[in-house]
């Protein structure tokens, strides 16, 4: 049995407002990069409903990232993801698999 396919693998350009940066999807595996080149920090929020705020989520240095995946006994966040950042000019790299 191989991986599961990669369905999204892309920089997204985040500001200082709240984002959508993965709509709801089914999905086995989501990574999230801060890969912001300046001092960027961004704030990433698995939430269906609410906005990301800054500081308010898992917050994320340049070079920091967080891994959600299917494993025995848990399932990947199926739902959108935020986010935001303190300052213009951020960006987050986004890999995905189904």
């Amino acid at each position: 049995m191989g991986l599961p396919e990669i369905t999204r693998n892309e920089l997204v350009a985040v500001g200082t407002s709240s984002l959508t940066i993965a709509e709801a999807n089914p999905r086995s595996s989501i990574y999230i990069r801060n890969s912001s080149t300046g001092v960027q920090v961004i704030t990433v929020l698995f939430s269906q409903a609410q906005l990301a705020v800054a500081n308010a989520g898992f917050v994320l240095k340049p070079g920091e990232f967080i891994v959600d995946s299917t494993t025995a006994g848990y399932q990947c966040y199926q739902g959108k993801v935020q986010a935001i950042g303190d300052a213009v000019a951020g960006q987050v790299s986004i890999f995905e698999r189904n």
